[in-house]
């Protein structure tokens, strides 16, 4: 998901009233393929089914499922460690105490 941008994205599961917006991928251009044409639930079931998305999630089978993610995929660019992420939030949220202090405000 990291290399992935916005545009490779594409919603599924239109046909049965399930949309979702997923990686674009051997899975999902086939059931796109077979809702454009009309295709049953019984049909699409083999593309969409949550054992192939698990394969995709847990066994990193990319073309098995469905990935689901939104447009913000785009905007990924790193992957930060959990430390990281809080130590991010405390200076920000200190930066944003000493500015209202700095105002009387806090």
């Amino acid at each position: 998901m990291l290399r992935s941008q916005e545009n490779e994205t594409a919603l599924v599961q239109r046909s049965i009233r399930n949309t979702h917006r997923t990686l674009k991928n051997k899975a999902v251009e086939k059931a796109l393929e077979l809702e454009a044409r009309g295709a049953p639930l019984e049909e699409l079931l083999p593309w969409i089914s949550g054992d192939n998305n698990r394969r995709v999630v847990i066994e990193g089978e990319l073309d098995a499922g469905m990935a689901y993610c939104g447009q913000v995929v785009g905007l990924i660019t790193n992957l930060p460690t959990v430390k990281e992420v809080i130590d991010d939030l405390i200076s920000g949220a200190l930066a944003i105490g000493e500015r209202l202090s700095a105002m009387g405000v806090f």
